[in-house]
């Protein structure tokens, strides 16, 4: 009976979350804010897998079952998304309906002890173009101006006009790449997963991500300073094609390199006791 229940559910899923599952995939093939998003979901799974002893100690205990209320509020939600068109708000009641369904067929305690990483799995689904612009647009000049101030510092005849750096003999638009917003959400996404499964307190968990930020901005600051100054040495050849794309892949590494020193400091701070 109990698995019939499972089955039924699955397949309930299914089809009310049909035309959402079907958009988010387009949106993996298209749409380059959500290329991670397979990625995020297999971590998720691996995350869920990882908790797997702690969860037949529940399963085993004497469960409190929910009564349905955030199965509702999650089909609620992805109802309102479809018929408005905001696909957005469907995508993120999945989560919802999901801590619902665990709710109702497994137990109140299960579902609480794979919140977070239902929460993980939102940032698998991408963030609306309107949204993205609203963020890009800021990151493009702020990044733009320190870079230019910095380039004066050193020397540098230079002019900002918005997200032009402006030279005697040439002139450099940072796009929305050099913004830093992508690589901002691929490190979010890595922080909140090495966060999970490798500290052990909601606070270091979120310093980890507070650091991000910073370290990805940073990271693009530095990259645009040296674009420009390699640029007016040798040429803006070298800002296209693959040493554009080798340019992101710095920006990354140093990125993680970053990451990767917090998560140790974190690490030995936890152990200190003083994470708790």
């Amino acid at each position: 009976m109990a698995q019939a229940k499972v089955y039924l559910f699955i397949t309930a899923f299914f089809f009310a979350y049909y035309p959402v599952i079907y958009d988010l995939r387009d949106a993996v093939l298209t749409n380059e804010l959500a290329h991670h998003a397979p990625l995020v979901m297999l971590l998720a799974g691996y995350l869920a897998y990882n908790r797997r002893d702690r969860i037949r100690e529940l399963l085993a205990s004497s469960l409190t079952k929910d009564k349905g209320y955030w199965i509702l509020t999650g089909l609620g939600l992805n109802l309102m998304g479809q018929a408005g068109g905001i696909y957005y708000l469907s995508q993120l009641s999945i989560p919802i309906t999901i801590y619902g369904s665990l709710s109702y067929l497994v137990g109140k305690g299960v579902a609480k002890f794979l919140l977070p990483v239902l929460l993980f799995l939102c940032l698998a689904f991408p963030i609306p173009g309107k949204v993205y612009i609203s963020l890009v647009f800021p990151l493009k000049l702020f990044v733009t101006s320190v870079s230019g101030f910095l380039l004066s510092l050193i020397g540098f005849p230079v002019r900002v006009h918005g997200n032009v750096i402006e030279l005697p003999t040439m002139a450099l638009g940072v796009d929305d790449a050099c913004s830093g917003l992508s690589s901002l959400m691929a490190m979010v996404t890595l922080a909140f997963f090495c966060g999970l499964y490798l500290l052990k307190t909601w606070v270091s968990r979120l310093i980890m991500l507070v650091v991000t930020v910073p370290a990805v901005i940073l990271a693009n600051i530095f990259r645009v300073t040296m674009s420009v100054i390699l640029s007016w040495k040798w040429g803006t050849w070298v800002l296209d094609g693959t040493y554009h794309l080798l340019w992101g892949i710095f920006v990354f590494v140093v990125s993680v390199i970053i990451l990767f020193f917090a998560m140790i400091g974190l690490t030995r701070w936890e152990k200190t006791g003083k994470g708790s």
